[in-house]
């Protein structure tokens, strides 16, 4: 019973810091940097990251989706809005 409970409470934290870190990035993207994307709010675009984080069941590329949501909050908005330069071979980025 125990076990079960502290899985959820780690599944719960992950959940947590997954939501924060789509919502930053998803922010700088469309709010900060303008990217335009008809009909595609900051909403949208973390349900969707949400999404891409938790999609994974390999370490590696688990760890290269991560790396990739990172890129994006960290990007340069003329890097945003030029093109993607988070975009990877390995996984897929918004």
């Amino acid at each position: 019973m125990r076990l079960h409970l502290v899985a959820a409470a780690l599944v719960a934290l992950a959940l947590t810091g997954c939501d924060t870190q789509c919502r930053q990035a998803c922010r700088h993207m469309l709010e900060d940097c303008g990217v335009d994307k008809a009909d595609y709010g900051v909403e949208d675009c973390t349900s969707q990251c949400q999404a891409f984080l938790t999609h994974y069941e390999d370490q590696w590329q688990e760890t290269q989706a991560w790396d990739a949501v990172s890129c994006v909050e960290d990007a340069s908005c003329e890097d945003l809005r030029t093109g993607s330069p988070c975009y990877s071979e390995a996984v897929y980025i918004w």
